[in-house]
């Protein structure tokens, strides 16, 4: 593992605790199965030392759901490439405006609203999940008809593919752009979204745990990991920024770390890699050394 370090080669200070953000698709998840596994021995010593696992992606509510029931998990996630959060009903932490938070997001109906009215040689080339078939959606993605029909309950955001040229992508943003949208590479799709995007919606909830953590007179470290250029400002953000090498890990090169901060760069793509850097971030913290409270397993798959 490569790590372009500062302060945090140091263990943190006992009151130290750490919170993570984890981008999913080739990130926790493998990018082709989607299968965890790989991950599972980092993950369930994040949940016996009670460690928020917010999993941030571009999956719509419905989807983080059900994978974090798999998990294990009932923190808050961000969803739909940071156009809105979700608070699990049996969420045990800081207290979270979710309604609040989710009020500044554009609609679906009107990005697909404003996409329709695009000039047809912008239109032509993006092909969104609303123009494709649940059996289509299955296809580019590669999971289920059950599980492409959860992907395509969206609510604030777009995903599709660009047909077009480079050129053409730039001047189709441009575009979005006089309606207030922005356009998001991930690791397999682009995302339109009006949302403050994946690193806002981090500070926010990072807010909300600091918050929660006044009267315990403990430290917050935030570690985010990712692979793909729309989780670059979630990165640079974090006190640990983790790239995860994978299909698009080229472009992930570029990530600069904060000043406050640290990037570490994986040497395994997905799950492999997450597993990795998440057990190393844990040896920093002297108060996750002690014995640990056991929880119930976690299911494979």
């Amino acid at each position: 593992m490569t790590r372009f370090a500062m302060k945090t080669d140091a263990p943190f200070p006992v009151s130290a605790r750490l919170i993570v953000f984890t981008n999913l698709d080739g990130t926790l998840l493998d990018h082709k199965t989607y299968a965890f596994d790989a991950a599972l021995p980092a993950l369930q010593k994040l949940r016996d030392l009670d460690v928020p696992i917010i999993l941030t992606s571009s999956k719509t509510v419905t989807e983080i759901k059900k994978l974090q029931a798999d998990l294990g998990l009932s923190f808050p996630a961000i969803v739909e490439n940071g156009a809105g959060v979700f608070v699990p009903d049996d969420h045990s932490g800081p207290e979270i405006d979710q309604a609040a938070i989710n009020s500044c997001a554009r609609g679906y109906k009107l990005i697909r609203a404003h996409l329709d009215v695009l000039e047809p040689e912008l239109r032509t080339y993006f092909r969104g999940f609303g123009d494709l078939t649940t059996l289509q959606v299955a296809q580019v993605t590669g999971v289920s008809l059950k599980d492409a029909a959860l992907a395509r309950q969206r609510r604030w955001s777009e995903p599709g593919i660009w047909l077009g040229t480079k050129e053409g992508l730039e001047t189709f943003k441009v575009a979005l752009c006089q309606f207030g949208l922005v356009v998001a590479q991930g690791g397999r799709f682009l995302t339109i979204s009006s949302a403050p995007g994946r690193h806002e919606l981090m500070k926010r909830l990072v807010a909300c745990y600091k918050k929660q953590d006044v009267n315990r007179d403990e430290t917050l470290v935030v570690m985010a990991l990712g692979n793909a250029p729309n989780d670059r400002e979630m990165l640079q953000d974090a006190d640990i920024g983790v790239v995860i090498p994978g299909a698009r890990g080229g472009e992930m090169n570029d990530v600069e770390v904060n000043a406050n901060g640290v990037i570490w760069r994986a040497d395994h793509a997905g799950p492999a890699g997450w597993n990795q850097t998440v057990l190393a971030a844990l040896e920093l913290f002297p108060s996750y050394q002690k014995p640990l409270r056991r929880v119930p397993r976690m299911p494979r798959y």
